[in-house]
């Protein structure tokens, strides 16, 4: 389990989490004397990032399908183009020999096309805006693990300021004036991974905020979910 919240922990400084000033992951040394419930809570948390990285990679394999996608429609619009051309070179031809019956016949395959090729654009617009919608998906994800994987540091954190403080003369209090100067093994500061977790938190939130908001504009282009041409 220390293996999947690791590499989680390393997975949060790839997605953006400025790692630098985040603070230091809980040496798991200080939680030799753990309790049973203070355990079972971590041990929870665990479980939760667990659930939250298979929710990550999920979202990660919808979101490339959808860049696919888009690509694909896009190279399909640039085909159809390019053989609304060929039609508008015969029209030209046809115009010159004189040839009705071509005419008329390309002239139905002109239309036929100009309608396919507007449906098409405007399953582009729904494709964009999809592929939008499951990217902001993917990092809303992505920052619910960061939550979760600082959730399990508070806990740690929490466990291991209790170990520091049964250890007086090993971990004394912060020193001033001259004595801060002195060799001694710092206390850790609990703060400073609630301060963190709320940064998270907040992360979630406007993350959460802005999938929302890619919903509604996919929701004005559901109509042309059925609207793609398919190569065949």
């Amino acid at each position: 389990m220390k293996t999947h919240a690791a590499f989680a922990l390393m997975l949060i400084c790839a997605i953006g989490t400025t790692c630098t000033t985040m603070p230091t992951p809980v040496d798991t040394t200080y939680l030799s004397e753990i309790k049973s419930d203070e355990s079972a809570r971590i041990q929870e948390l665990e479980q939760e990032i667990l659930r939250r990285k298979k929710d990550v990679d999920s979202a990660r394999t919808e979101r490339d399908i959808a860049v696919q996608d888009e690509a694909l429609a896009g190279a399909t619009k640039d085909f159809l183009e390019r053989k609304m051309a060929v039609f508008r070179e015969k029209e030209k031809l046809y115009n010159l020999t004189k040839d009705e019956p071509l005419a008329i016949k390309n002239k139905k395959a002109i239309r036929d096309l100009t309608g396919a090729i507007s449906a098409h654009q405007n399953y582009l617009k729904y494709a964009a805006v999809r592929r939008d919608y499951l990217s902001a998906a993917l990092e809303l994800r992505e920052t619910e693990m960061s939550a979760a994987v600082w959730e399990m540091q508070l806990e740690k954190a929490r466990v291991a300021r209790s170990y520091q403080d049964r250890r007086p003369e090993e971990f004394p209090e912060k020193k001033s004036g001259i004595a801060k100067f002195f060799k001694s093994k710092e206390k850790i500061n609990t703060e400073d991974y609630e301060n963190f977790l709320v940064k998270q938190k907040d992360l979630v939130k406007k993350a959460r905020e802005k999938s929302e908001k890619i919903d509604r504009e996919k929701a004005a282009l559901e109509q042309y979910r059925t609207f793609k041409y398919e190569v065949e």
